[in-house]
């Protein structure tokens, strides 16, 4: 009688730690599982706030045609970039923080550049990228207006 029993209490510890160990493998895959949905939000909202702010960069370059001086924000959040190149007017960078509130470089997160062409005297081409701190490209486009 005491072998029977004996032995039911051990099945028993065995089924247990069998289901401790899956359920704790199902907790270790969950948990994973809500940190990937998180970055992948994270990114996403970074992403649609990128759009936003590179099309609003876009349609004020349309409206200024292609003046970029009347409409950039204060001077401590926006870097003027030498030029190079002779085709190029000139280029400049926005700074964002982890919010896409305006900043300056030091507490800056994203950054938009925007580079000015002069096409032919009448077409300005302009390229709006915007960047995460780590040098990654997030959106980008470009637009062409007359000036």
């Amino acid at each position: 009688m005491k072998q029977s029993h004996k032995r039911q209490t051990s099945l028993f510890l065995i089924e247990l730690m069998a289901a401790l160990l899956f359920f704790s493998l199902a907790a270790t895959v969950s948990i994973q599982f809500f940190v990937q949905s998180n970055i992948i939000s994270q990114q996403s909202s970074n992403l649609n706030s990128a759009i936003l702010v590179t099309q609003s960069h876009a349609d004020a370059f349309r409206a200024s045609r292609g003046n970029l001086e009347h409409f950039f924000l204060p001077a401590d959040y926006v870097t003027k970039v030498t030029q190079q190149d002779t085709d190029k007017l000139f280029s400049v960078k926005i700074y964002y923080d982890e919010n896409w509130n305006p900043t300056g470089v030091e507490h800056a997160m994203f950054a938009v550049y925007i580079t000015v062409f002069d096409i032919d005297g009448s077409l300005r081409l302009a390229s709006i990228e915007t960047y995460h701190d780590g040098g990654d490209l997030i959106y980008g486009l470009e637009v062409l207006t007359q000036s």
